[in-house]
């Protein structure tokens, strides 16, 4: 699979170039009853064809699988996740497979190889090299995954896509996190327009800073699409960091757009901070704790069989 994305956005038949893919890949799974290729030759052929619970099943298992010698298997199971037609409660499934796969970190040659070379140098290459291999695999199920997390336009799955925007900073990149970052860069302008006001306060918490952070990428697209998820369904969180942005910093359409969302975000934020004061708690003076324990006052002592005495009209036994 090169670098280019499987899915074509917007589209439910499949492009040409994303059928070849997917046949290649079809080719490595050269066991003829395999599950995950006969769902796939049956989604191929009929596209938005309906999945059977252990269909789901197999696919999900499939994905779950840590090995890398697999990762043909695992691509095409994250395509047919994303082009099959799923219910409303499969496509919640098949986000939380995909996104659990996507921010599974693999290990990095590069840190570990160096580590091992001031101890056993004649041990370090073959080791970088073995790892290399096995990191480019898991990436490409990672970026498989990544990919159909946008056709599947769930948004509440934006901030796993986010995160995978700058998966394996510095020395640690490879070129199987490339990939990833690539099909990020893809999936997020989708998920950002499938935002709603009705998303507003539900996200997963970690969300609204790593858009924050997607603000600042060096593709206006994506720096464009992170601005506007945050003007639709971000919370006060975001008014520091879009705050502190430099317009020479971002392009001007980015700029523009964060002078646009700021107002709307910094009333968000004066409402959350009014909802806080009306929960916070009162707080009682120091040292009159006892205050709350005090009988009221005028009250005289009371009688123990007062509080047993029975109620007027009724018998005794």
């Amino acid at each position: 699979m090169g670098d280019e994305p499987l899915f074509r956005a917007g589209h439910h038949m499949h492009a040409p170039e994303e059928v070849r893919a997917i046949r290649r890949h079809l080719r490595w799974l050269w066991w003829p009853g395999g599950r995950v290729r006969h769902i796939a030759e049956q989604v191929l052929e009929d596209p938005g064809r309906p999945l059977l619970a252990e269909e789901m099943a197999a696919l999900r298992e499939s994905l779950s699988r840590p090995a890398a010698l697999n990762w043909h298997e695992r691509v095409v199971a994250a395509w047919v996740l994303s082009r099959a037609g799923l219910t409303p409660e499969q496509a919640q499934e098949a986000a939380a497979t995909l996104a659990a796969v996507l921010v599974r970190q693999t290990r990095h040659a590069v840190g570990v190889a160096c580590g091992l070379g001031c101890f056993l140098p004649w041990v370090a290459f073959p080791l970088a090299a073995f790892w290399a291999l096995t990191d480019g695999r898991l990436n490409r199920v990672r970026a498989a995954c990544a990919l159909a997390l946008g056709q599947l336009r769930l948004p509440e799955t934006i901030g796993h896509v986010a995160s995978a925007l700058f998966d394996a900073p510095g020395l640690r990149r490879t070129g199987g996190s490339v990939r990833v970052r690539r099909a990020a860069e893809w999936a997020l302008p989708l998920l950002s327009a499938a935002l709603g006001p009705e998303h507003y306060g539900g996200l997963p918490a970690e969300t609204v800073p790593l858009l924050c952070r997607a603000v600042l990428h060096e593709k206006r697209e994506v720096a464009l699409a992170a601005v506007e998820a945050l003007r639709v369904a971000g919370d006060g969180r975001a008014v520091d960091p879009l705050r502190r942005v430099r317009k020479w910093q971002v392009h001007t359409s980015v700029w523009r757009a964060v002078q646009d969302a700021l107002p709307v975000l910094v009333e968000r934020q004066a409402r959350e901070r009014a909802a806080e004061l009306l929960l916070r708690p009162a707080e009682s003076l120091p040292g009159q704790t006892d205050l709350l324990l005090r009988p009221a006052a005028g009250g005289g002592p009371v009688d123990a069989e007062l509080l047993l005495r029975p109620h007027q009209g009724t018998e005794e036994p």
